[in-house]
């Protein structure tokens, strides 16, 4: 049932803590060693206690407030506590390194300004980093050490409407400046109920297990938000844990009967390549029935991999889960079937390139694969269209539009981006695909499909040829064209290497062979870089116009250091996220 039927078209956010409490709900936060289990009941009163704090340090109704917070339990106090205060809390993403600080504080200071952040919450580390922004830091700034876990006098939750925003989400940025999508309390409610309904969320026997960041809109709305929703008891894990020992996330899967969990690709492949049997002695991977995979290119090896290596500990194939969405979309835009096997496309590569169709062949060496994910939630719709805004037909590439309840109205002080993102009721990803029985297949981003000699090449394959040479480290090469003299478009490759420069020429031309005999093209120029070296996102996603921009600049870092670290936690996520 909508949080927001009825009488119930108030405080939304609050509104979900009731629902978990009156079906005992709790969470667990672990790290894989402790765990601090925490009723809804006493939780909804620690965020209660916090939402008073924020009146008493006179932060405005309807005032935007940032979460800037490490710590999982911290961050969802803080969280539903501005929720419930009136205020509109923007969840934002620490930084990674100090050798990126100074970009992140202009990025910071620019999100700031966007959001109207007058007040932020902050781990006490990031309090002393923020006052060294190139401006004028947030006028009041929280540390979560001050959050007191006193009782205050009690305030109930503050009256919204459906129409009333419940949180700013800001985009990855990974094409662009990063834009503060508008979520509103209905696109919550909507998105939400799609995601409980589809998945067949039941309070009596699902538990959600998570390690993915708070600050991204698959961790924040697709495993809390959700769960609480349909009551379910939600176990939470830090992002480094995960980092530093993947096994933690299938042992904790095994030990409080996961039923689902989602994360993106390269976290499937890290399972497969750092967990080594003993450690899963006892694990069993049977009620694990969701394992959704999104938030970047789903790679079909990747995840066939990891079933086939963890059916021995009970994971079943057909629980693989690959879906579509983004932040304009809430969270979730297509599901597949629950408890099908996934299924990949494979079309000529041939065809693909110089028609833009999606045609199926077998024929060796000489395909693309892409993996089905899904239709479009009931109520919503997705159409392809090509470049002249006209329907495309079946198996034809063009632009992923989207629309529906889910779906945001603009973004936040920002009319000139939401006029040339939105198309009446439509909504311009800026993302490629096909549709194959209505269901869709996500080729690439517009903006960055390379075009060589009036063909068009996916970054992600040229890439995954790149990554699969073992110098390489996977997941971390990035590739974008650029002109020359004669205005020809000339394809640029930069891959991170732990291998010594000695080396660098001899795995150069294996890596321009390999590209030349899988797709025809010779790169221009191959730069192998130290790790860490590459442009990313707040959520690790790599940023090939940031890369390009740098490399025309010749200002792309060459080098890196452990004594450049400003956080594992976040350093690690960042250098992973994107695997």
């Amino acid at each position: 049932m909508s949080v927001l039927s009825g009488s119930a078209a108030k405080s939304y956010l609050p509104r979900l803590l009731d629902t978990a409490a009156e079906k005992d709900a709790y969470f667990v936060f672990t790290d894989g060693v402790s765990e601090n289990k925490v009723s809804i009941v006493e939780f909804r009163s620690r965020v209660a206690s916090t939402a008073t704090m924020f009146l008493e340090r006179g932060v405005g109704p309807r005032s935007t407030v940032g979460i800037l917070i490490d710590d999982n339990c911290a961050f969802l106090v803080s969280f539903f506590a501005a929720s419930w205060a009136g205020l509109i809390p923007v969840p934002l993403a620490p930084p990674t390194s100090r050798k990126y600080l100074q970009s992140y504080l202009h990025r910071l200071q620019n999100l700031f300004e966007s959001a109207d952040c007058s007040t932020v919450v902050v781990s006490p580390l990031l309090k002393t980093v923020l006052g060294k922004m190139p401006e004028q830091p947030p006028q009041t700034i929280i540390s979560t050490s001050e959050l007191s876990t006193d009782t205050h006098n009690y305030i109930p939750p503050h009256d919204t409407t459906a129409d009333d925003i419940a949180f700013l989400q800001f985009s990855s940025g990974s094409t662009s400046q990063p834009k503060g999508a508008e979520v509103r309390n209905s696109n919550l409610d909507a998105n939400i109920r799609c995601i409980a309904e589809s998945l067949g969320f039941n309070a009596r026997h699902d538990v959600g297990v998570s390690w993915l960041p708070l600050f991204h809109d698959m961790g924040l709305i697709g495993m809390i938000l959700a769960g609480l929703s349909r009551g379910l008891p939600l176990v939470s894990m830090p992002p480094m844990s995960f980092i530093k020992n993947p096994a933690i996330w299938l042992q904790a899967i095994s030990r409080y009967n996961g039923t689902h969990s989602f994360a993106p690709n390269f976290a499937y492949g890290l399972c497969d390549k750092r967990i080594n049997d003993y450690q899963l002695e006892g694990v069993s991977l049977d009620s694990w029935r969701i394992a959704g995979c999104g938030a970047e290119p789903i790679q079909h090896r990747t995840l066939r991999q990891f079933a086939r290596r963890f059916a021995e500990f009970g994971f079943r194939s057909n629980a693989l889960f690959p879906c579509y969405g983004l932040a304009e979309s809430t969270l979730a835009c297509t599901f597949p079937q629950v408890d099908a096997e996934m299924i990949v496309d494979r079309v000529s590569r041939e065809v693909m390139v110089t028609e833009g169709k999606a045609i199926p062949s077998e024929e060796e060496g000489e395909t693309l694969s892409f993996v089905n994910c899904g239709k479009v939630f009931g109520g919503h719709d997705l159409r392809i269209v090509d470049s002249d805004g006209h329907p495309c037909a079946e198996r034809e590439v063009g632009e992923v539009h989207i629309s529906g309840p889910s779906v945001v109205r603009g973004y936040y002080n920002n009319q000139a981006e939401s006029s040339s993102c939105w198309d009446g009721k439509w909504f311009k990803t800026g993302d490629l695909g096909y549709l194959c029985n209505d269901e869709l297949y996500v080729c690439g981003r517009l903006k960055e499909c390379i075009i060589v000699s009036g063909k068009n090449y996916y970054p992600t394959d040229i890439e995954q040829i790149v990554c699969s040479n073992p110098a390489i480290r996977k997941g971390n090469a990035i590739s974008f064209s650029v002109c020359d003299s004669t205005s020809t478009e000339q394809l640029i490759i930069i891959a991170e290497t732990k291998e010594k420069a000695k080396h660098y020429a001899s795995i150069t031309k294996e890596l321009k062979g390999a590209i030349r005999g899988q797709i025809g093209l010779v790169p221009e120029e191959v730069l192998l870089v130290p790790p860490g070296t590459l442009p990313k996102t707040s959520s690790g996603k790599l940023q090939r116009t940031q890369a390009r921009r740098l490399y025309l600049e010749g200002s792309l870092p060459l080098r890196s250091s452990i004594k450049d670290t400003l956080s594992n936690v976040h350093l690690a996520l960042a250098a992973r996220w994107a695997r």
